[in-house]
């Protein structure tokens, strides 16, 4: 079974999330610019979507990120504000 439709917006409205995996599925829209609102956030996998549009900026704000996937979706543009070079443990991924 396979999740349809756009992320709702009051998800990254939650100031507390710290993980969200909605990898392998059919879900359409852009990433909202209120993901910077999760500043606890850790983990962000969203891989093999339909999602697209521009990566919001507001993602390079997220100093806690250590995973990050979201390739194989249409995103357009870079992830700004981060120098993952100094992150060993990071793993980001965006084709």
């Amino acid at each position: 079974m396979s999740l349809t439709g756009t992320l709702p917006s009051e998800l990254f409205r939650l100031a507390r999330l710290e993980e969200v995996d909605f990898s392998y599925n059919s879900i359409r829209g852009t990433l909202p610019t209120h993901i910077g609102n999760c500043q606890l956030l850790e983990q962000l996998e969203m891989e093999r979507n339909k999602l697209s549009g521009s990566i919001p900026t507001e993602l390079g704000s997220l100093g806690g990120l250590k995973v990050l996937e979201i390739f194989s979706n249409s995103f357009t543009g870079l992830i700004a504000n981060r120098d993952w070079t100094d992150h060993k443990t990071a793993k980001s991924i965006v084709e």
